[in-house]
């Protein structure tokens, strides 16, 4: 699956079920500068047992932009956006190189 906003593309990891969105990006060293981890449902995250700050992008079910969180470090507990459905993470500095801002719309293409 791949993320289009403003024009940069994501490959996109899929945190869709519980248990995926359960281990996240934990035990993960780093994301690439196109890579991005998509939870759905979700609408707060943590960063507990990470190893790397990550940006997040909070959206609601129509894949706009409701928040976001530059640069959130390690064991936050707590990042959350009342009208979110899902959640993007992200390697820091994604949000500003693609320019990514509130109402802003993501689109997603499954590649299969």
């Amino acid at each position: 699956m791949k993320m289009k906003i403003s024009e940069h593309e994501f490959r996109i990891i899929d945190a869709s079920t519980f248990g995926k969105r359960l281990v996240g990006l934990m035990g993960k060293k780093e994301l690439q500068k196109d890579e991005a981890m998509r939870l759905m449902p979700c609408s707060s995250i943590h960063t507990c047992f990470m190893k790397f700050a990550i940006d997040v992008v909070f959206l609601d079910k129509k894949n706009k932009v409701v928040d976001t969180i530059k640069s959130l470090p390690p064991w936050k507990f707590n990042a959350y956006s009342k009208s979110a459905y899902q959640v993007v993470e992200m390697a820091v500095g994604a949000i500003e190189r693609a320019g990514i801002k509130k109402n802003m719309v993501a689109k997603f293409e499954d590649l299969s």
